[in-house]
């Protein structure tokens, strides 16, 4: 999978969409290069509703997970 501008922008969008109190944890995965990085945003926090999670799912090559 590549990171492409239009990817972040999808991304970015949801994020702005569903705002709210929630922190946000990324994880980026290569299984290529069996590399995980895990990011916690400063810059985005959600409302997890299941919406959002229709939404994500829908994102090629984008899983999402919510863990309380």
């Amino acid at each position: 999978m590549n990171i492409s501008p239009d990817l972040i922008s999808q991304i970015e969008k949801l994020f702005n969409e569903y705002s709210g109190g929630c922190p946000l944890c990324l994880i980026i995965q290569d299984d290529k290069e069996k590399i995980n990085l895990e990011l916690l945003s400063r810059k985005f926090r959600v409302k997890p509703i299941n919406e959002m999670v229709v939404k994500f799912r829908k994102i090629k090559d984008v899983a999402i997970e919510v863990v309380a």
